[in-house]
């Protein structure tokens, strides 16, 4: 066993203002632990969000796409297939008039 070390009352108040000084420190990390950790709440409920949002817009274009490939099915089998010439030539040009544009 360690024999026992008695401070004088000098020591001791030293210990404790070293003690409340790194108490305050503790706190000081503490207080900006907890606002990052608010801020990361935050940020992750606004991102649930936006991902909530994109998740039904992605829905309703994966259902206008349905219907237009059904309707283009339906177009390809009743012999229409002059209109189906003139629609993909008109997607071709759509799609190089943008790339024009966008180069």
């Amino acid at each position: 066993m360690e024999p026992r070390v008695r401070h004088g009352p000098q020591s001791e108040e030293m210990l404790h203002n070293v003690n409340d000084q790194l108490i305050a420190d503790m706190r000081s990390k503490v207080s900006a632990l907890k606002s990052v950790t608010v801020s990361i709440g935050e940020e992750v409920r606004l991102q649930n969000k936006e991902l909530q949002n994109m998740e039904s817009d992605f829905d309703s274009a994966g259902g206008l796409f349905g219907g237009t490939l059904k309707r283009l099915s339906q177009l390809s089998r009743g012999g229409h297939n002059r209109w189906m010439c003139y629609m993909i030539a008109f997607v071709l040009c759509v799609f190089f008039a943008l790339y024009y544009l966008i180069r």
